[in-house]
């Protein structure tokens, strides 16, 4: 029978496009970063192009990740001015533009945390999930045995589920992602 320490909570916040950098006029260089990362998370970039005369650049986002180590995701501004990131970063060290193309005045940049959120790395037991309230839009809210995808194989707690508690009791092998949709936040209770 496996043992587990005592029950660890972590509270999550739902995307937020603007979480990290706050909406700035778009040129080379580094940006200033106003918050963390609230649980490893993925990032997303969102460039307000007003006169559609950006035709080129790089933002480059560095960090760590759940176990330290660097990670580095680049988005090319050719593949489009809003971008949903891949990489969980856990810190976020930096974020650079670069060679930049196009950029007008009122052409701006914002850089969020996205929908991903993997709140422990590894062997766990996930016991419970509580939805918090007064935030408007509820779920739905994926629930991952993993580290990577996008697909339930956990459960869902579906959109405009109430606002409570939903215990689980399960042995999460690999670890445990949330792929959070809609305004509300919530709070995941784990052993380790």
């Amino acid at each position: 029978m496996e043992t587990f320490k005592e029950f660890q909570r972590v509270y999550i916040l739902a995307a937020d496009t603007n979480y990290l950098v706050e909406s700035v006029d778009i040129a080379d260089g580094a940006l200033t970063i106003a918050h963390q990362p609230d649980v490893p998370r993925n990032v997303t970039i969102t460039v307000i192009d007003a006169n559609q005369s950006i035709s080129a650049g790089l933002i480059t986002i560095t960090g760590t990740n759940w176990s330290g180590a660097i990670v580095v995701e680049v988005f090319d501004l050719t593949n489009g001015l809003v971008q949903v990131g891949t990489q969980t970063f856990s810190t976020i060290l930096s974020c650079i533009v670069s060679d930049l193309a196009g950029e007008e005045a009122g052409d701006t940049i914002i850089i969020g945390i996205g929908g991903y959120a993997q709140v422990i790395e590894g062997r766990c037991l996930l016991h419970n999930i509580i939805v918090n309230g007064g935030a408007g839009t509820v779920g739905p809210y994926t629930i991952i045995n993993g580290v990577s995808g996008t697909t339930a194989n956990v459960g869902i707690l579906k959109a405009n589920i109430a606002v409570g508690t939903y215990y689980y009791d399960i042995l999460m092998s690999l670890g445990i992602r949330i792929l959070i949709e809609g305004a509300e936040t919530i709070t995941v209770t784990y052993k380790i």
